[in-house]
């Protein structure tokens, strides 16, 4: 199954409710869910993927070239790279 992480860093898959996945590693998300399945499936095989990144978005209003929405293109990437974009 296909699951979107919340705002609130949370995905909800069946059978195991509402986990936390914010700031997890692909594998240890792959690990904790994992183990939250054995409660319920006997050696659960569990696939953990990123599928796309939606990063939250800057608006940049000073006086740049390009002012605009600007998406956050990775996780940790600073304003001046934003700014930097907007030129």
């Amino acid at each position: 199954a296909e699951h979107t992480v919340s705002p609130r860093g949370t995905i909800s898959p069946s059978l195991v409710g509402e986990k936390k996945v914010e700031g997890l590693t692909i594998a240890d998300a792959k690990e904790m869910l994992r183990e939250a399945y054995t409660t319920y499936v006997k050696n659960p095989q569990v696939r953990v993927s990123v599928k796309e990144y939606r990063g939250h978005q800057v608006s940049i209003i000073v006086a740049v070239e390009r002012p605009g929405m600007y998406p956050r293109q990775r996780s940790g990437e600073l304003l001046t790279e934003v700014l930097s974009r907007a030129g």
